[in-house]
């Protein structure tokens, strides 16, 4: 018999412990709010060693321990009850604290949703002048002159380019290395069409330097990389991270670095290019 009372608040402790991530000591005292009296009988007082033999807990006679009233039981049989009880409530309370976590998480998720499309709808407007591409020459966003495409292949340690365009870049290279600016990207994005070229998509460009401790982001997007600068256009040694982002309809994201819409069949230097090696950096 009293093996099975030291061994009840063990068990006990064990219990509460799982359930609710709470941790105790002997002497320790919890209150909570249930209306269940075998529960509260269980977690109100963890340290139960110093009841006499023979006695129910909290010195009331066995025909009436909290948990049930009648004929008196070993001490393991009342723990076995208090503690199945306890375990039942504690999925509740689990349970019941997931919902209220998951609706709050949810409802952060679609206030950070609404603050970045405010953001993108704003950068679309700031962008407006640069449909005509002579305006983007005029700003010193200059082409890069291929279009560039991926096929889909997939090769060890190089990027995830889905099948898709990226189309024509067009660079502002004084910009690059500069502090990120959401409604001054570093390129602009172009598609060749029969009316000549459109503007569908823009990408900012993070050079990977010492002073990089982790991943940039904007817009609550993580930028890929650190990669390869994409060459022939870009020199390999342009090691960086860089995030695009479409203003047209991309079946792959809004910010996937691919968009099998845009093509390049009416550019005049469609450029195949593989996938861009990964660089070693904080990812």
């Amino acid at each position: 018999m009293a093996s099975h009372a030291k061994n009840g608040p063990q068990r006990g402790r064990f219990f509460i412990q799982a359930y609710f991530g709470a941790r105790f000591h002997d002497g320790d005292q919890i209150k909570l709010a249930i209306s269940n009296k075998c529960f509260s009988a269980a977690v109100e007082r963890i340290s139960i060693d110093a009841v006499p033999e023979g006695m129910g807990r909290f010195n009331r006679p066995r025909n009436q321990h909290l948990c049930r009233l009648g004929l008196a039981r070993p001490d393991h049989e009342i723990w076995e009850e208090c503690m199945t009880r306890t375990a039942s409530l504690g999925r509740w309370g689990v349970l019941a604290l997931t919902s209220v976590v998951g609706a709050w998480l949810g409802l952060a998720t679609a206030h950070a949703e609404d603050a970045d499309k405010a953001d993108i709808d704003a950068l679309k407007k700031s962008l407006a002048k640069y449909q005509d591409y002579t305006a983007a020459v005029r700003d010193l966003y200059l082409s890069t002159v291929g279009c560039v495409y991926y096929s889909g292949e997939k090769i060890p340690g190089s990027m995830d380019y889905p099948k898709g365009a990226m189309g024509i870049h067009f660079v502002n290279v004084p910009s690059v290395g500069q502090k990120l600016d959401p409604m001054h990207p570093n390129v602009l994005i172009y598609e060749p069409t029969k009316k000549g070229l459109h503007l569908v998509g823009v990408e900012w460009l993070v050079p990977l330097t010492p002073d990089v401790k982790e991943p940039p982001k904007l817009f609550g997007q993580t930028f890929m990389g650190p990669m390869e600068g994409h060459y022939p256009l870009i020199p390999k040694e342009f090691v960086h991270y860089d995030l695009h982002a479409w203003l047209d309809d991309n079946p792959n994201g809004m910010f996937s670095p691919t968009n099998p819409k845009v093509k390049c069949n009416k550019a005049e230097f469609p450029m195949l290019e593989k996938p861009t090696k990964m660089m070693p950096g904080p990812m």
